[in-house]
């Protein structure tokens, strides 16, 4: 009869043989010995279900990438937005008056006819920003999740 395992970092019960805990992500060590039950002072993992609970500030560095995977702003979707209308990847970061900023001044551009040949330079400009501002918006996010 084999004894069951527990993770010494959450407490959580350990299927037989994995490398892994799958609530918490903590490896698990050959050198760490298998406990016949779970330690009382570990903290019990946070249920995701759970509307009351905040994954910001847990310990558990899976859930963590999960709430990170499931916020970032892509790069490369912001870049095509704005390449295909002018300030929609400024929209899909959050940048709704830079986007009004690059709106307002492409109206400014098509008023004057040396201006309209200009636009293709602004729908690049435009480009350049939303793609530094999803890098900004999810090292920021990066950040908060530590």
């Amino acid at each position: 009869m084999t004894a069951e395992a527990f993770c010494g970092n959450c407490g959580s019960k350990l299927d037989s043989g994995s490398r892994f805990c799958t609530d918490c992500g903590s490896p698990v060590l050959d050198k760490q010995p298998y406990l016949e039950h779970p330690p009382q002072s570990a903290p019990r993992p946070l249920d995701p279900r759970s509307s009351s609970s905040s994954v910001v500030g847990t310990p558990y560095p899976s859930e963590r990438l999960a709430l990170f995977e499931s916020r970032k702003k892509s790069a490369g979707v912001a870049i095509v937005l704005s390449f295909l209308l002018l300030g929609l990847g400024q929209v899909y970061v959050g940048r709704w008056a830079r986007a009004a900023g690059f709106w307002v001044l492409a109206l400014i551009l098509l008023i004057t006819i040396v201006g309209i040949l200009l636009i293709p330079v602004l729908v690049i400009a435009s480009m350049i920003d939303a793609n530094s501002l999803a890098k900004q918006y999810n090292a920021e996010l990066m950040r908060g999740l530590k």
